[in-house]
């Protein structure tokens, strides 16, 4: 049960970007995608740069946000991109951890909007 009503919320959620909804945005077709986790946090949160203007101390921004306006917590890289897949999102490549500036632990994926059928 815990499962399913956890799978549902995440479903639930949009792909929303400093109040930027990526469906809306066809002319996105490629995002950079870090999932990071905070030192000493147990889950993690994903930051979204699709090419707009990035503030310095606007990075809260770029985070993935639930329904509720919270930061949306992640269990592990994978459920975020899973998270990223079930919206239509392909992975194109992924960014070795040691690279993920500012994170105790973090993996960055290079995504693109995958081909719709007409």
């Amino acid at each position: 049960m815990v499962l399913i009503l956890g799978l549902m919320n995440e479903l639930s959620a949009q792909v929303i970007v400093n109040g930027v909804n990526l469906d809306d945005r066809p002319d996105i077709q490629y995002i950079e995608v870090t999932a990071y986790q905070k030192f000493a946090g147990k889950r993690y949160n994903a930051f979204v740069d699709y090419g707009q203007k990035l503030e310095l101390f606007g990075a809260e921004d770029q985070m993935i946000r639930g329904n509720d306006g919270k930061l949306f917590p992640f269990e592990t890289p994978m459920a975020v991109l899973n998270f990223f897949a079930a919206y239509g999102w392909e992975l194109v490549q992924v960014v070795p951890k040691e690279n993920v500036p500012f994170s105790f632990n973090g993996i960055i994926f290079l995504m693109k909007r995958a081909k719709q059928d007409k």
